[in-house]
């Protein structure tokens, strides 16, 4: 039931990290004694909390399907809690004239990362609803960009939307070479290391 990518996450999820630490385990032994380990042997590594506590939601999965399809009689993991995640910080929202010295500096020195950028700052879009953005989704004359489910990915809430497009952003994406309409408008060779930096 899950998008290709969250399926993906999953699976190297089990591989890189279920499997090295429970496989050596029947699922009658895991206990919640084994779970709590689980979660201190992460936070040894270096794991942040919010990390360790999406790694515990996903072995909690596991472990209730277990329960649906009868290899369980219950889940060790009812009695196990999640980490108190209280490093979290607050978004730091920038002000406009770090909008302005960013975007100058953008334009600068990644000038082909500039029209992604400013789409992000001009629509508040996420990263990956940036990736999947095609010029189908932008109606210049209605001034309107759509944010809805595509194929082989989803939005987070799976619940469509849509965006003002500002003259502006028009503007820059109209500055864009338009290719076929079924197209990402953005290409992401390197982008998330650049978003990164």
């Amino acid at each position: 039931n899950n998008s290709v990518s969250s399926f993906e996450h999953t699976k190297l999820f089990v591989k890189k990290i279920l499997l090295p630490f429970s496989g050596s385990h029947k699922l009658t032994q895991i206990t919640p004694q084994l779970l709590e380990r689980f979660k201190q042997e992460n936070l040894k590594r270096g794991v942040k909390p919010s990390t360790v506590n999406r790694y515990f939601d996903t072995f909690k999965a596991i472990l209730n399907k277990a329960v649906e399809w009868g290899y369980l009689p219950y889940s060790p993991s009812k009695s196990v809690k999640r980490l108190k995640n209280t490093g979290k910080r607050l978004p730091h929202f920038l002000a406009e004239e770090e909008v302005h010295h960013l975007l100058l500096i953008c334009k600068e020195h990644h000038p082909d990362f500039y029209p992604l950028l400013y789409t992000a700052l001009a629509t508040g879009m996420r990263l990956g609803e940036l990736k999947h953005l095609r010029w189908c989704d932008v109606d210049f004359s209605r001034r309107q960009i759509k944010v809805e489910n595509q194929p082989a990915w989803h939005t987070k809430s799976y619940k469509p939307r849509t965006i003002p497009l500002t003259d502006k952003l028009a503007e820059v994406l109209n500055n864009l070479q338009q290719g076929n309409k079924t197209e990402p408008i953005f290409s992401f060779v390197n982008v998330r290391k650049l978003w990164e930096d």
